[in-house]
Protein backbone atom coordinates (compact mmCIF):
# COMPACT_ATOMS: atom_id res chain seq x y z
CA UNK A 1 0.00 0.00 0.00
CA UNK A 2 2.59 2.26 0.79
CA UNK A 3 4.86 1.75 -2.19
CA UNK A 4 1.28 2.25 -4.19
CA UNK A 5 0.35 5.54 -2.29
CA UNK A 6 4.44 6.36 -3.07
CA UNK A 7 4.29 5.61 -7.05
CA UNK A 8 0.94 7.99 -7.02
CA UNK A 9 2.79 10.74 -5.48
CA UNK A 10 5.48 10.50 -7.63
CA UNK A 11 3.66 10.73 -10.54
CA UNK A 12 1.78 13.61 -9.03
CA UNK A 13 4.75 15.25 -8.44
CA UNK A 14 6.38 14.49 -11.68
CA UNK A 15 3.73 15.74 -13.71
CA UNK A 16 3.35 19.23 -11.59
CA UNK A 17 7.12 19.43 -12.84
CA UNK A 18 6.16 18.98 -16.23
CA UNK A 19 3.80 21.12 -16.28
CA UNK A 20 6.14 23.96 -14.71
CA UNK A 21 8.63 23.40 -17.47
CA UNK A 22 6.43 23.22 -20.46
CA UNK A 23 5.04 26.44 -19.01
CA UNK A 24 8.33 28.06 -18.36
CA UNK A 25 9.49 27.39 -22.33
CA UNK A 26 9.70 30.68 -24.25
CA UNK A 27 8.42 32.51 -20.96
CA UNK A 28 10.18 35.68 -22.07
CA UNK A 29 10.34 34.76 -26.11
CA UNK A 30 7.62 35.58 -26.91
CA UNK A 31 7.28 39.53 -27.43
CA UNK A 32 4.88 41.47 -24.76
CA UNK A 33 1.79 42.32 -26.74
CA UNK A 34 -0.59 45.61 -25.83
CA UNK A 35 -2.98 43.82 -22.97
CA UNK A 36 0.39 42.27 -21.48
CA UNK A 37 2.07 46.16 -21.39
CA UNK A 38 -1.14 47.91 -19.92
CA UNK A 39 -1.06 44.95 -17.02
CA UNK A 40 2.49 45.64 -16.43
CA UNK A 41 2.18 49.40 -17.02
CA UNK A 42 -0.58 49.88 -14.66
CA UNK A 43 0.49 47.60 -11.77
CA UNK A 44 3.41 49.72 -10.94
CA UNK A 45 0.73 52.97 -10.52
CA UNK A 46 0.16 53.98 -6.76
CA UNK A 47 -2.71 51.38 -5.69
CA UNK A 48 -5.16 54.71 -5.12
CA UNK A 49 -4.45 55.45 -9.12
CA UNK A 50 -4.56 52.31 -10.21
CA UNK A 51 -7.65 51.52 -9.07
CA UNK A 52 -9.13 54.65 -10.69
CA UNK A 53 -7.65 53.31 -13.89
CA UNK A 54 -8.89 49.85 -13.58
CA UNK A 55 -12.20 51.48 -13.47
CA UNK A 56 -11.73 53.11 -16.94
CA UNK A 57 -11.18 50.42 -18.56
CA UNK A 58 -13.14 46.89 -18.45
CA UNK A 59 -11.79 44.56 -15.63
CA UNK A 60 -11.81 44.62 -12.20
CA UNK A 61 -8.46 44.93 -10.46
CA UNK A 62 -7.67 41.87 -8.40
CA UNK A 63 -4.89 40.96 -11.00
CA UNK A 64 -3.56 44.07 -11.20
CA UNK A 65 -3.05 44.53 -7.18
CA UNK A 66 -1.64 41.28 -7.31
CA UNK A 67 0.87 41.95 -10.47
CA UNK A 68 1.92 44.88 -8.45
CA UNK A 69 2.49 43.36 -5.00
CA UNK A 70 4.40 40.10 -7.14
CA UNK A 71 6.56 42.33 -8.96
CA UNK A 72 7.36 44.61 -5.70
CA UNK A 73 8.86 40.94 -4.41
CA UNK A 74 10.25 39.31 -7.31
CA UNK A 75 11.01 42.68 -9.91
CA UNK A 76 9.60 43.71 -13.03
CA UNK A 77 11.76 41.27 -15.87
CA UNK A 78 9.41 39.73 -18.13
CA UNK A 79 10.17 36.37 -16.03
CA UNK A 80 9.01 37.33 -13.23
CA UNK A 81 6.20 39.04 -13.97
CA UNK A 82 5.04 36.17 -16.29
CA UNK A 83 5.87 33.85 -13.70
CA UNK A 84 2.60 34.50 -12.01
CA UNK A 85 0.58 33.35 -14.39
CA UNK A 86 2.55 29.76 -14.64
CA UNK A 87 1.90 29.29 -10.83
CA UNK A 88 -1.95 29.85 -11.09
CA UNK A 89 -2.02 27.29 -14.38
CA UNK A 90 0.17 24.63 -12.27
CA UNK A 91 -1.84 25.03 -9.37
CA UNK A 92 -5.10 25.04 -11.33
CA UNK A 93 -3.88 21.00 -12.55
CA UNK A 94 -3.49 20.70 -8.66
CA UNK A 95 -6.83 21.50 -7.46
CA UNK A 96 -8.26 20.11 -10.44
CA UNK A 97 -6.84 16.79 -9.38
CA UNK A 98 -7.90 17.52 -5.40
CA UNK A 99 -11.92 18.27 -7.25
CA UNK A 100 -12.02 15.22 -8.79
CA UNK A 101 -10.93 12.96 -5.99
CA UNK A 102 -13.93 15.04 -3.86
CA UNK A 103 -16.45 14.60 -6.29
CA UNK A 104 -15.54 11.13 -8.28
CA UNK A 105 -13.52 8.79 -5.16
CA UNK A 106 -14.40 5.52 -7.14
CA UNK A 107 -12.29 7.23 -9.87
CA UNK A 108 -8.98 5.24 -9.70
CA UNK A 109 -6.02 7.37 -9.50
CA UNK A 110 -3.74 5.76 -12.34
CA UNK A 111 -6.46 7.23 -14.66
CA UNK A 112 -6.58 10.39 -13.03
CA UNK A 113 -2.66 10.53 -14.27
CA UNK A 114 -4.34 10.91 -18.17
CA UNK A 115 -6.15 13.79 -17.54
CA UNK A 116 -3.61 15.68 -15.16
CA UNK A 117 -1.12 14.50 -17.75
CA UNK A 118 -3.83 15.68 -20.84
CA UNK A 119 -4.07 19.46 -18.71
CA UNK A 120 -0.14 19.70 -18.39
CA UNK A 121 0.19 19.49 -22.03
CA UNK A 122 -2.86 21.30 -22.92
CA UNK A 123 -2.05 24.24 -25.22
CA UNK A 124 -4.72 26.29 -24.49
CA UNK A 125 -4.16 26.21 -20.89
CA UNK A 126 -0.07 26.47 -21.51
CA UNK A 127 -1.04 29.65 -23.53
CA UNK A 128 -2.70 31.83 -20.69
CA UNK A 129 -0.36 30.07 -18.07
CA UNK A 130 2.28 32.12 -20.36
CA UNK A 131 0.26 35.44 -20.55
CA UNK A 132 0.12 38.35 -18.20
CA UNK A 133 -3.46 38.61 -17.66
CA UNK A 134 -6.08 37.57 -15.34
CA UNK A 135 -6.89 33.80 -17.28
CA UNK A 136 -4.78 31.67 -15.24
CA UNK A 137 -5.77 33.20 -11.98
CA UNK A 138 -9.30 33.09 -13.09
CA UNK A 139 -9.12 29.39 -14.06
CA UNK A 140 -7.58 28.38 -10.66
CA UNK A 141 -10.06 30.65 -8.69
CA UNK A 142 -12.84 28.99 -9.74
CA UNK A 143 -11.36 25.66 -9.72
CA UNK A 144 -10.88 26.55 -5.45
CA UNK A 145 -13.97 27.73 -5.17
CA UNK A 146 -16.06 24.69 -7.10
CA UNK A 147 -13.68 22.36 -4.43
CA UNK A 148 -14.50 24.74 -1.40
CA UNK A 149 -18.18 23.71 -1.93
CA UNK A 150 -17.97 20.17 -2.75
CA UNK A 151 -15.92 20.09 0.17
CA UNK A 152 -18.78 22.05 2.45
CA UNK A 153 -21.33 19.52 0.76
CA UNK A 154 -19.06 16.16 2.22
CA UNK A 155 -18.11 17.64 5.18
CA UNK A 156 -19.83 16.65 8.60
CA UNK A 157 -17.77 18.59 11.26
CA UNK A 158 -18.77 22.26 11.79
CA UNK A 159 -15.08 22.81 11.99
CA UNK A 160 -13.98 21.45 8.65
CA UNK A 161 -17.60 23.32 7.13
CA UNK A 162 -16.88 26.67 8.69
CA UNK A 163 -12.93 26.94 7.26
CA UNK A 164 -14.24 25.65 3.66
CA UNK A 165 -16.38 28.36 3.94
CA UNK A 166 -13.85 30.83 4.89
CA UNK A 167 -12.32 29.34 1.24
CA UNK A 168 -15.51 29.67 -0.62
CA UNK A 169 -15.96 32.83 0.38
CA UNK A 170 -12.39 34.45 -0.19
CA UNK A 171 -12.61 32.70 -4.11
CA UNK A 172 -15.97 34.04 -4.52
CA UNK A 173 -14.70 37.15 -3.73
CA UNK A 174 -11.70 37.26 -5.42
CA UNK A 175 -12.95 35.74 -8.51
CA UNK A 176 -16.14 38.86 -8.83
CA UNK A 177 -13.10 40.97 -8.96
CA UNK A 178 -10.63 39.14 -11.25
CA UNK A 179 -12.48 38.93 -14.01
CA UNK A 180 -16.47 39.68 -15.20
CA UNK A 181 -16.96 36.21 -16.59
CA UNK A 182 -16.30 34.58 -13.57
CA UNK A 183 -19.30 35.99 -12.76
CA UNK A 184 -20.99 33.28 -14.96
CA UNK A 185 -19.24 30.04 -13.51
CA UNK A 186 -20.89 31.63 -9.67
CA UNK A 187 -23.90 31.75 -11.37
CA UNK A 188 -23.28 27.74 -11.98
CA UNK A 189 -22.26 27.10 -8.39
CA UNK A 190 -24.95 28.89 -7.04
CA UNK A 191 -27.41 26.84 -9.51
CA UNK A 192 -26.21 23.40 -8.43
CA UNK A 193 -26.10 24.00 -5.18
CA UNK A 194 -29.97 25.38 -4.84
CA UNK A 195 -30.64 22.12 -7.00
CA UNK A 196 -28.93 19.90 -4.39
CA UNK A 197 -30.34 22.16 -1.69
CA UNK A 198 -33.96 21.25 -2.47
CA UNK A 199 -33.40 17.90 -2.89
CA UNK A 200 -32.12 16.84 -0.10
CA UNK A 201 -34.71 19.35 1.80
CA UNK A 202 -37.19 17.65 0.12
CA UNK A 203 -36.49 14.59 1.14
CA UNK A 204 -34.90 14.27 4.41
CA UNK A 205 -35.89 17.68 5.96
CA UNK A 206 -34.70 21.54 6.51
CA UNK A 207 -32.95 20.48 9.85
CA UNK A 208 -30.60 17.61 8.62
CA UNK A 209 -29.74 19.73 5.91
CA UNK A 210 -29.66 23.75 7.84
CA UNK A 211 -25.72 23.51 7.62
CA UNK A 212 -25.61 22.52 3.90
CA UNK A 213 -27.69 25.85 3.21
CA UNK A 214 -26.20 27.93 5.72
CA UNK A 215 -22.86 28.13 4.66
CA UNK A 216 -22.39 28.61 1.02
CA UNK A 217 -25.05 31.53 1.49
CA UNK A 218 -23.39 32.89 3.97
CA UNK A 219 -19.75 32.98 1.83
CA UNK A 220 -21.79 33.74 -1.24
CA UNK A 221 -23.23 37.01 0.56
CA UNK A 222 -20.61 38.14 2.11
CA UNK A 223 -18.62 38.10 -1.33
CA UNK A 224 -21.82 39.54 -2.79
CA UNK A 225 -21.00 42.36 -0.04
CA UNK A 226 -17.43 42.75 -0.50
CA UNK A 227 -18.29 43.52 -4.48
CA UNK A 228 -20.87 46.64 -3.47
CA UNK A 229 -17.76 49.42 -3.68
CA UNK A 230 -17.44 47.84 -6.95
CA UNK A 231 -21.01 48.03 -8.07
CA UNK A 232 -20.71 51.51 -9.53
CA UNK A 233 -17.79 51.01 -11.52
CA UNK A 234 -19.02 48.03 -12.86
CA UNK A 235 -21.97 49.76 -13.90
CA UNK A 236 -19.91 52.05 -15.91
CA UNK A 237 -18.32 49.88 -16.94
CA UNK A 238 -20.74 47.89 -18.79
CA UNK A 239 -22.70 51.07 -20.61
CA UNK A 240 -18.72 51.20 -22.00
CA UNK A 241 -19.11 47.94 -23.18
CA UNK A 242 -23.01 48.32 -24.41
CA UNK A 243 -21.84 51.15 -26.16
CA UNK A 244 -18.43 50.58 -28.37
CA UNK A 245 -16.04 47.25 -28.10
CA UNK A 246 -13.98 45.25 -30.36
CA UNK A 247 -15.23 41.67 -29.81
CA UNK A 248 -16.66 40.37 -33.16
CA UNK A 249 -20.46 39.20 -33.52
CA UNK A 250 -20.71 35.36 -32.95
CA UNK A 251 -21.13 32.94 -35.71
CA UNK A 252 -21.98 29.53 -36.44
CA UNK A 253 -19.09 28.17 -36.40
CA UNK A 254 -18.19 30.43 -33.01
CA UNK A 255 -19.19 27.14 -30.56
CA UNK A 256 -17.63 24.52 -32.31
CA UNK A 257 -14.50 26.48 -32.57
CA UNK A 258 -14.28 27.17 -29.02
CA UNK A 259 -14.68 23.45 -28.27
CA UNK A 260 -11.67 22.51 -30.78
CA UNK A 261 -9.44 25.59 -29.41
CA UNK A 262 -10.21 24.09 -26.05
CA UNK A 263 -8.55 20.60 -27.33
CA UNK A 264 -5.79 21.89 -29.47
CA UNK A 265 -5.07 25.51 -28.39
CA UNK A 266 -6.03 28.86 -30.04
CA UNK A 267 -5.34 27.75 -33.86
CA UNK A 268 -8.34 25.68 -34.70
CA UNK A 269 -10.60 26.50 -36.69
CA UNK A 270 -13.54 24.52 -38.11
CA UNK A 271 -13.74 26.04 -41.33
CA UNK A 272 -9.83 24.85 -42.01
CA UNK A 273 -9.96 21.30 -41.33
CA UNK A 274 -13.16 19.07 -41.94
CA UNK A 275 -11.19 16.48 -39.67
CA UNK A 276 -12.18 18.66 -36.70
CA UNK A 277 -15.89 17.81 -37.22
CA UNK A 278 -15.59 13.99 -36.92
CA UNK A 279 -13.34 14.86 -33.60
CA UNK A 280 -15.92 16.95 -32.01
CA UNK A 281 -18.83 14.24 -33.01
CA UNK A 282 -16.71 12.13 -30.82
CA UNK A 283 -16.33 14.25 -27.99
CA UNK A 284 -20.04 15.20 -27.83
CA UNK A 285 -20.58 11.15 -27.94
CA UNK A 286 -18.09 10.88 -25.07
CA UNK A 287 -20.19 13.94 -23.57
CA UNK A 288 -22.83 12.60 -23.51
CA UNK A 289 -21.77 8.80 -22.35
CA UNK A 290 -20.25 10.62 -19.45
CA UNK A 291 -23.53 11.89 -18.45
CA UNK A 292 -25.73 9.07 -18.89
CA UNK A 293 -23.64 6.01 -17.12
CA UNK A 294 -21.99 8.23 -14.38
CA UNK A 295 -23.93 8.03 -11.20
CA UNK A 296 -22.94 10.60 -8.84
CA UNK A 297 -24.58 14.05 -8.74
CA UNK A 298 -22.01 15.75 -8.80
CA UNK A 299 -21.67 15.29 -12.77
CA UNK A 300 -24.31 17.76 -13.28
CA UNK A 301 -22.14 20.70 -11.32
CA UNK A 302 -19.15 19.86 -13.81
CA UNK A 303 -21.58 19.96 -16.76
CA UNK A 304 -22.74 23.31 -14.80
CA UNK A 305 -19.77 24.78 -15.05
CA UNK A 306 -18.91 24.37 -18.61
CA UNK A 307 -22.26 25.26 -20.37
CA UNK A 308 -23.89 28.16 -18.00
CA UNK A 309 -21.02 30.62 -18.78
CA UNK A 310 -21.26 29.20 -22.50
CA UNK A 311 -25.09 29.69 -22.71
CA UNK A 312 -24.78 32.84 -20.40
CA UNK A 313 -22.37 34.91 -22.48
CA UNK A 314 -23.43 33.57 -26.17
CA UNK A 315 -27.12 34.58 -25.43
CA UNK A 316 -25.90 37.86 -24.03
CA UNK A 317 -24.09 38.78 -27.13
CA UNK A 318 -26.99 38.99 -29.12
CA UNK A 319 -27.07 42.08 -27.73
CA UNK A 320 -23.89 43.12 -27.01
CA UNK A 321 -20.82 40.89 -28.51
CA UNK A 322 -18.93 39.46 -25.25
CA UNK A 323 -18.76 35.56 -26.65
CA UNK A 324 -14.61 35.10 -26.65
CA UNK A 325 -13.13 32.09 -27.01
CA UNK A 326 -9.95 33.22 -24.56
CA UNK A 327 -12.41 34.02 -21.65
CA UNK A 328 -13.30 30.47 -21.74
CA UNK A 329 -10.53 29.80 -19.89
CA UNK A 330 -11.97 29.75 -17.26
CA UNK A 331 -14.02 26.51 -18.42
CA UNK A 332 -11.60 24.49 -20.06
CA UNK A 333 -10.96 21.78 -17.09
CA UNK A 334 -14.40 21.42 -16.57
CA UNK A 335 -14.49 20.34 -20.29
CA UNK A 336 -11.49 17.69 -19.84
CA UNK A 337 -13.16 16.04 -17.06
CA UNK A 338 -16.37 15.42 -19.06
CA UNK A 339 -14.57 14.16 -21.56
CA UNK A 340 -12.73 12.44 -18.92
CA UNK A 341 -15.84 10.97 -17.67
CA UNK A 342 -17.30 9.40 -20.98
CA UNK A 343 -13.89 7.88 -21.53
CA UNK A 344 -14.61 6.24 -18.15
CA UNK A 345 -17.76 4.91 -18.49
CA UNK A 346 -16.70 2.60 -21.47
CA UNK A 347 -16.82 -0.93 -20.50
CA UNK A 348 -14.51 -2.02 -22.52
CA UNK A 349 -10.37 -1.98 -20.60
CA UNK A 350 -9.06 -2.17 -23.90
CA UNK A 351 -11.38 0.80 -25.43
CA UNK A 352 -10.69 3.11 -22.16
CA UNK A 353 -6.97 2.75 -22.50
CA UNK A 354 -7.37 3.71 -26.26
CA UNK A 355 -9.03 6.79 -25.97
CA UNK A 356 -7.23 7.87 -22.77
CA UNK A 357 -3.98 6.95 -24.64
CA UNK A 358 -5.52 9.14 -27.95
CA UNK A 359 -6.39 11.93 -25.11
CA UNK A 360 -3.23 12.35 -23.79
CA UNK A 361 -1.34 12.50 -28.00
CA UNK A 362 -4.56 15.03 -28.53
CA UNK A 363 -3.09 17.12 -26.06
CA UNK A 364 0.17 16.64 -27.34
CA UNK A 365 -0.59 17.43 -30.74
CA UNK A 366 -2.15 20.57 -29.84
CA UNK A 367 1.00 21.17 -28.25
CA UNK A 368 3.33 20.69 -31.21
CA UNK A 369 0.85 22.42 -33.24
CA UNK A 370 1.23 25.20 -30.66
CA UNK A 371 4.55 25.43 -30.93
CA UNK A 372 5.22 25.32 -34.96
CA UNK A 373 2.36 28.34 -35.43
CA UNK A 374 4.70 30.49 -32.67
CA UNK A 375 7.71 30.43 -34.93
CA UNK A 376 9.67 32.43 -32.44
CA UNK A 377 12.84 32.60 -34.27
CA UNK A 378 10.99 34.59 -37.26
CA UNK A 379 8.68 36.48 -35.02
CA UNK A 380 10.27 38.37 -32.05
CA UNK A 381 7.99 41.17 -32.24
CA UNK A 382 8.49 44.47 -30.04
CA UNK A 383 11.52 42.42 -28.41
CA UNK A 384 13.58 43.02 -31.53
CA UNK A 385 11.57 46.17 -33.12
CA UNK A 386 12.92 48.09 -29.88
CA UNK A 387 16.12 46.30 -29.17
CA UNK A 388 17.00 47.56 -33.44
CA UNK A 389 15.78 51.12 -32.26
CA UNK A 390 17.32 51.18 -28.99
CA UNK A 391 20.71 50.73 -30.22
CA UNK A 392 20.15 53.05 -33.60
CA UNK A 393 18.22 56.34 -31.68
CA UNK A 394 20.29 59.01 -31.28
CA UNK A 395 20.46 62.09 -28.94
CA UNK A 396 18.26 64.79 -30.36
CA UNK A 397 15.88 62.40 -32.54
CA UNK A 398 12.24 62.42 -32.20
CA UNK A 399 10.13 59.40 -31.41
CA UNK A 400 6.38 58.64 -32.07
CA UNK A 401 4.08 55.92 -32.24
CA UNK A 402 1.23 55.52 -35.08
CA UNK A 403 -1.06 53.25 -32.33
CA UNK A 404 -2.18 52.81 -29.22
CA UNK A 405 -1.63 48.59 -29.80
CA UNK A 406 2.21 49.18 -29.49
CA UNK A 407 1.98 52.24 -27.77
CA UNK A 408 2.29 50.43 -24.32
CA UNK A 409 4.75 47.83 -25.19
CA UNK A 410 7.04 49.52 -26.44
CA UNK A 411 6.57 51.50 -22.93
CA UNK A 412 8.09 48.68 -21.38
CA UNK A 413 11.63 47.66 -23.65
CA UNK A 414 11.82 52.03 -24.44
CA UNK A 415 15.58 52.37 -23.61
CA UNK A 416 16.39 55.58 -25.68
CA UNK A 417 16.10 57.71 -22.69
CA UNK A 418 13.37 59.54 -24.57
CA UNK A 419 9.22 58.99 -24.30
CA UNK A 420 7.38 58.41 -27.48
CA UNK A 421 4.18 60.31 -28.21
CA UNK A 422 1.19 58.88 -29.40
CA UNK A 423 -0.37 59.80 -32.82
CA UNK A 424 -4.16 60.18 -31.96
CA UNK A 425 -6.12 62.18 -34.37
CA UNK A 426 -9.30 61.45 -32.75
CA UNK A 427 -10.19 59.86 -29.39
CA UNK A 428 -8.83 56.64 -28.21
CA UNK A 429 -11.22 54.08 -27.43
CA UNK A 430 -11.45 52.63 -23.95
CA UNK A 431 -10.66 49.26 -25.25
CA UNK A 432 -7.63 50.49 -27.02
CA UNK A 433 -5.96 51.45 -23.69
CA UNK A 434 -7.23 54.83 -23.07
CA UNK A 435 -7.31 54.10 -19.31
CA UNK A 436 -3.61 54.57 -19.26
CA UNK A 437 -2.99 57.39 -21.58
CA UNK A 438 -1.91 60.80 -19.66
CA UNK A 439 -1.93 64.25 -20.40
CA UNK A 440 0.91 65.08 -22.96
CA UNK A 441 1.09 61.49 -24.04
CA UNK A 442 -0.61 61.88 -27.40
CA UNK A 443 -0.20 64.27 -30.25
CA UNK A 444 -3.66 64.74 -32.88
CA UNK A 445 -1.06 66.10 -35.63
CA UNK A 446 2.60 64.98 -36.60
CA UNK A 447 4.96 68.42 -36.13
CA UNK A 448 6.27 69.83 -39.70
CA UNK A 449 9.87 69.72 -38.57
CA UNK A 450 12.48 72.01 -39.78
CA UNK A 451 15.47 70.52 -41.82
CA UNK A 452 18.09 69.20 -39.01
CA UNK A 453 20.80 66.12 -39.12
CA UNK A 454 18.26 64.33 -36.58
CA UNK A 455 16.27 61.78 -37.56
CA UNK A 456 12.36 60.89 -36.68
CA UNK A 457 11.70 57.33 -35.75
CA UNK A 458 7.65 55.73 -36.16
CA UNK A 459 6.89 53.02 -34.63
CA UNK A 460 3.56 51.09 -36.04
CA UNK A 461 1.72 47.82 -36.54
CA UNK A 462 -0.01 46.07 -39.26
CA UNK A 463 -1.99 44.18 -36.55
CA UNK A 464 -5.63 45.03 -34.89
CA UNK A 465 -7.08 46.20 -37.44
CA UNK A 466 -4.85 49.24 -37.65
CA UNK A 467 -3.69 51.70 -40.38
CA UNK A 468 -0.77 53.63 -41.51
CA UNK A 469 -1.31 57.02 -40.51
CA UNK A 470 -0.06 59.87 -43.08
CA UNK A 471 3.14 61.61 -42.17
CA UNK A 472 4.09 65.23 -43.47
CA UNK A 473 5.11 65.46 -47.15
CA UNK A 474 8.32 66.83 -45.92
CA UNK A 475 9.40 64.02 -44.08
CA UNK A 476 11.69 61.96 -46.15
CA UNK A 477 11.46 57.73 -45.60
CA UNK A 478 14.65 56.38 -45.20
CA UNK A 479 14.33 53.35 -44.14
CA UNK A 480 11.78 50.71 -42.79
CA UNK A 481 11.83 47.73 -41.12
CA UNK A 482 9.23 44.98 -40.01
CA UNK A 483 9.23 42.53 -37.20
CA UNK A 484 6.60 39.72 -37.37
CA UNK A 485 4.82 39.10 -34.40
CA UNK A 486 3.86 36.17 -32.78
CA UNK A 487 -0.10 34.48 -32.32
CA UNK A 488 -0.82 36.60 -35.48
CA UNK A 489 -0.71 40.24 -34.17
CA UNK A 490 0.67 41.37 -37.77
CA UNK A 491 4.22 43.20 -38.08
CA UNK A 492 5.67 45.74 -36.03
CA UNK A 493 6.83 48.64 -38.41
CA UNK A 494 9.72 50.76 -37.79
CA UNK A 495 10.44 53.99 -40.14
CA UNK A 496 12.94 56.49 -39.82
CA UNK A 497 12.20 59.50 -41.51
CA UNK A 498 14.43 62.77 -41.85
Amino acid sequence: MVTKNFWQMSMTILITFIALLIRLANLTTIALWHDEAFSVLLARLPVKELIYRTGLDVHPPFYYFLLKIWGQIFGQSLFALRAMSVLFGVLTILTTYGLLRAIFPQLKKKYLIFLMLALAFAPFQIQYSQEMRMYSLGAFLIIFATYSLVKILNGSRLKQRFLWSLALFFTSSAALYAHYYLFFSLAALVIFWLTIGVIKVWQTGFRKNKNLIFWPITSWLLALIVFLPWLKTFLFQLRQVQVSYWIPKTHWSSVPNTFLKLSLGSEANIQQNYFYILLLAVVIILIILGLVKTRENYKWLVFSMLIIPMASSLGLSFKTAIYLDRYFIFVQVFYYVLIFLGIMAVKSKIWQYCLLSSFLVLSLYGLWHYRQNLQLADKPGMTAASQYLNNNFQTGDKLFVGSSFVFFNFQYYNQTGVKAKLYAPSKVSHFSGSALLFPGDTISTFPDYPATDHYIWLINTTGFGNWQPEVPKTWQLIEENGFEDAQNRGWIIIQKYQ
